[in-house]
């Protein structure tokens, strides 16, 4: 495992290999339950927006939502509701869970920002991936930590 204890010495590289492998054995997982969101889209949608919710710690966990954009967001929501987490990573007794790497609050590179533009890229390719054809709606990859965006990728 990766991420049994966190880990302040791995360099930016190896973070960026190892976090890439485990999302691209999730890739086809993620486009699926993209997919099933898509398919059930409510008329009123204006925008899909994709976020990457950042862990405030930058110890390396964040998820990833799907959230629709146009009037009256609770009510546009409620249908994706239980289909918008498409990915999650959890803290567990062992660590994460997908096994991605996990960081210390001393990693010698700032994880948040490298984590949003990695995952961005590759939320990107499933996009890109997924059964997107008939979707003409503006769509945003979005990162954001706490309350701060620090990624905006406009991909459709």
């Amino acid at each position: 495992m990766y991420n049994q204890v966190a880990n302040n010495k791995v360099k930016e590289e190896e973070y960026t290999i190892k976090l890439r492998k485990i999302l691209d054995l999730h890739f086809t997982e993620v486009a699926k339950k993209l997919n099933v969101v898509l398919s059930i889209l409510p008329k009123e949608t204006k925008e899909v927006e994709l976020t990457i919710f950042l862990s405030q710690e930058g110890d390396g966990g964040f998820s990833i939502y799907v959230s629709l954009r146009g009037k009256e967001l609770y009510v546009l929501n409620k249908p994706i509701r239980s289909s918008a987490n498409i990915f999650q990573v959890k803290y567990t007794r062992n660590g994460f869970q997908p096994d991605v790497p996990m960081m210390g609050f001393e990693a010698e590179f700032d994880v948040n920002a490298v984590l949003s533009n990695i995952v961005g890229e590759w939320l990107l390719e499933v996009w890109n991936q997924a059964e997107t054809k008939n979707i003409t709606l503006p769509v945003t990859i979005v990162a954001v930590e706490g309350a701060i965006q620090i990624l905006s990728l406009k991909i459709n």
